[in-house]
């Protein structure tokens, strides 16, 4: 059974702390400062060891490449002009987009050099990550002291954080009237004193602007990704393998509003999300781009990298469409609101901004899921509750629930989670090689009633004839159909699965099952996750390749 993180709703005492709060005081404006002066060095740092691995590593393959020239070796020469250009694109990707990914298919007798250079690549990550946290401590730790000699009493440290958040990310000459109304934009969660996100940026000016869109991007490395606006009138999910990068990613879109095509495109701008990635705009709506917004995502220290914005579009435009059960009373139907109980139908309603740290979490009321046109929302978003005692749950994978139990919602108030990592979910990246000597043991123990889910990418060999395959093997038919017609030329270790397959299996009594490119299952005996390819461990002496198995073990839901 899971545990659960109880949070009593004190929640407008707690907003009207964090409003009390000045945020423009030579303190405030000396914290804000130093912490991103700090910061700053920090990023610089971290730009500086990565360029220095980077010209390291340019410089040794540059060297290889003339003494291959001089000597004639033509394969050696082959594989240092791979080199050179390797680390060269990656050069150019730190200093444009400071950050950069070595590629996952290299020459073989390149692997091993790097392998050697992503592992240095994520300690500085690691180091810059443990030192951008302390940087936070420290300052959180300033900004309680702030908030003393202001007399503002914030206990609940999750709503500090978001006022540290805010002090980070604002202007400190700022004023709330520069706030706008939380209701109207349909935007993050706002509450009264805040100042909303900043803009990303926009094409044009507007009085009065109304949100269209939430776009949610998943990516594995910088992409280019162009996405509709029109027509969209409910949820809806782009995925495939970018044209810049060929890795996979992932766009959520939630409508607020449909815009209706045929009209001519309105005024629109972008807003970002707090606690995610920002974009950039490469091209607004026109005809030549079909009325698709253009975006350029880059991804954060981790991979995947989660980003997020809000489109708004101006307020005036005839092409807006209101959609039923969305924008606070715009549509008449409520088909999206959940069932509260008997008396929820009679009770007057109010709208609540639902967010939490991190993004994406799903929300239930009193056991049932918010959703939009059958689809489940992810936070943030804004919906109309029952004035009601209410239980609010707030869920994500691989975190603990948080539960606010018997909340009463108040007009235009904003709920937030802190949410904390379940000390039983387990998530981690392992490497298959083709060649190894047997069944790879890993570190990870699963047991029944658990949750296991497997992933496998890349591509690797086990045949003479070299041909690449991914973790399903290769399959019996007219191409590889001669990898079956000898058993002792070809042995299998498991004859119901592909030769070559990826094999999984918990050690040491679990069978042995093959995997695919992806599983998941419940364990049905206590052990330790073991990996291995289908084939006879006497018959490896030409594999070639490697697999990436991404492992997630979580505990049974309730």
């Amino acid at each position: 059974m899971r545990t659960a993180l109880i949070a009593p709703l004190i929640l407008a005492a707690a907003l009207l702390s964090a409003a009390d709060a000045d945020l423009t005081t030579p303190e405030a404006v000396a914290l804000r400062t130093d912490h991103l002066a700090r910061q700053e060095a920090l990023s610089q740092t971290r730009l500086t060891q990565l360029a220095a691995m980077l010209d390291r590593e340019l410089a040794t393959v540059r060297e290889r490449q003339a003494r291959a020239r001089v000597s004639g070796n033509t394969s050696a020469l082959a594989s240092a002009k791979f080199a050179v250009k390797l680390f060269e694109e990656a050069q150019a990707s730190l200093k444009a987009e400071k950050s950069f990914v070595l590629p996952e298919k290299v020459r073989r007798e390149l692997e091993e050099r790097i392998d050697a250079c992503r592992r240095e690549q994520q300690a500085i990550e690691d180091v810059f990550t443990a030192a951008v946290r302390q940087l936070e401590g420290e300052s959180d730790t300033r900004l309680r002291a702030l908030l003393e000699a202001q007399q503002v009493e914030i206990a609940d440290e999750e709503h500090r954080q978001l006022l540290l958040r805010q002090l980070l990310g604002q202007d400190p000459a700022a004023t709330t009237e520069e706030a706008v109304d939380p209701v109207e934009t349909n935007a993050v969660p706002v509450a009264s004193g805040q100042v909303l996100p900043d803009v990303l940026g926009a094409n044009g000016e507007a009085e009065a602007w109304k949100p269209l869109l939430k776009l949610t991007f998943e990516v594995n490395a910088m992409e280019m990704l162009a996405v509709p606006l029109t027509g969209i009138a409910a949820p809806r999910t782009l995925s495939g393998e970018g044209l810049v990068s060929g890795q996979p990613y992932r766009v959520e879109l939630q409508p607020f509003r449909e815009l209706v095509g045929g009209a001519a495109l309105p005024t629109c701008r972008l807003r970002s999300v707090p606690g995610t990635f920002g974009v950039d705009v490469v091209a607004w709506p026109s005809a030549r781009n079909d009325g698709k917004l253009e975006l350029r995502v880059r991804p954060g220290r981790g991979t995947p990298s989660h980003h997020a914005c809000l489109v708004e579009i101006d307020a005036a435009s005839p092409a807006l469409k209101a959609i039923p059960g969305v924008d606070g009373g715009e549509g008449a139907s409520r088909s999206g609101d959940p069932d509260t109980g008997p008396e929820a139908g009679d009770m007057p309603r109010v709208r609540v901004n639902l967010s939490s740290d991190p993004a994406g979490a799903f929300v239930s009321v009193n056991g049932r899921l918010l959703a939009l046109g059958g689809q489940a929302l992810r936070t943030p978003f804004g919906f109309e509750l029952p004035a009601t005692p209410l239980e609010i749950r707030f869920r994500q994978e691989g975190f603990l629930d948080v539960i606010y139990k018997d909340a009463t919602p108040k007009a235009d108030s904003v709920l937030h989670a802190r949410l904390h990592r379940d000390p039983d979910y387990v998530e981690e990246v392992i490497t298959v090689p083709a060649g190894g000597k047997g069944w790879q043991t890993t570190r990870i123990r699963v047991k029944t009633g658990q949750r296991v889910r497997l992933s496998a990418t890349g591509k690797w060999s086990c045949g003479p004839g070299r041909e690449a395959v991914d973790a399903r093997g290769y399959p019996n038919d007219a191409t590889f159909f001669k990898y079956y017609l000898d058993p002792t030329q070809y042995p299998r270790q498991l004859n119901g699965a592909n030769y070559g397959a990826l094999l999984v299996r918990v050690a040491p009594d679990g069978p042995s099952e093959a995997l695919g490119n992806e599983r998941t299952f419940q364990p049905t005996v206590d052990g330790t996750l073991s990996f291995d390819i289908n084939e006879g461990a006497a018959a490896r002496h030409d594999n070639s390749g490697v697999l990436k198995v991404r492992i997630l073990v979580a505990p049974g839901r309730p």
